[in-house]
């Protein structure tokens, strides 16, 4: 069952990949998608670094150029960790309680204009195609082979998404898992955001496709993200 799920998922999103929009392409590795956005510079990024451990992330909340919106059910609330291995130590993006994302959970991104998102997602017992990536008309799911083995043996995947067309900029993105069997399928955590602004994007321009970003955004991930009981208690990473 979950095999068959999983081969559906990633033949969907290579359906997506061929159709009308070419000019997106997607990215599985950090090295990559890095050369593919150094015409796109300056950079807006977010490691959760420079916030302490255990800060709370409500939603509608901004952490520098992003700002998060979701529905966990439970309303359980985004939060800043460290307790687990990483890509860019110490602090990653988790959820209070439970500490990691379980299988089902997921939040919408705003930020300015951008042409190019990414993002690693880091866990264990994931699986091609148990996360994913929206933007830009489409979506990038993980692969097959992890971009990195961190040092408690965990697995980090890399999702991105480049648009080649000028005119193509998205203010939103949206990460999404699924619920294969159970809730307690996979635990996973967020690091190293990044988005490419399309170049010469005025701040004021992009202050208010952030606000109206985030107001839109919940009432697609309420319809998008597969509800589910939130477990008393359940083991971290």
């Amino acid at each position: 069952m979950r095999a068959a799920l999983r081969i559906a998922a990633l033949a969907l999103g290579a359906c997506a990949l061929g159709d009308a929009r070419a000019a997106t392409t997607a990215y599985t590795d950090r090295a990559s998608f890095d050369a593919a956005i150094t015409a796109l510079a300056p950079v807006a990024a977010l490691d959760f670094d420079a916030l302490a451990p255990n800060t709370i992330v409500p939603s509608g909340a901004a952490l520098g150029a992003f700002a998060f919106t979701y529905a966990i059910d439970g309303g359980a609330q985004l939060m800043v960790i460290d307790g687990f291995a990483t890509t860019s130590p110490a602090n990653s993006l988790g959820v209070v309680g439970d500490l990691a994302f379980l299988a089902g959970d997921g939040f919408e991104l705003a930020f300015p204009p951008a042409r190019a998102i990414g993002l690693y997602v880091i866990g264990e017992d994931l699986a091609a195609g148990d996360v994913s990536l929206g933007a830009f008309g489409t979506s990038v799911a993980l692969g097959e082979t992890p971009d990195a083995i961190l040092s408690d043996g965990s697995a980090a995947y890399w999702l991105g998404l480049v648009e080649s067309d000028p005119a193509g900029a998205t203010t939103s993105a949206a990460l999404a898992s699924a619920i294969v069997e159970d809730v307690g399928d996979y635990v996973w955590n967020v690091d190293d955001l990044v988005a490419a602004p399309e170049p010469g994007a005025a701040s004021g321009a992009a202050a208010g496709a952030l606000a109206v970003g985030a107001l839109a955004s919940l009432t697609r991930l309420r319809n998008a993200l597969r509800r589910r009981a939130r477990s008393a208690s359940r083991p971290g990473r």
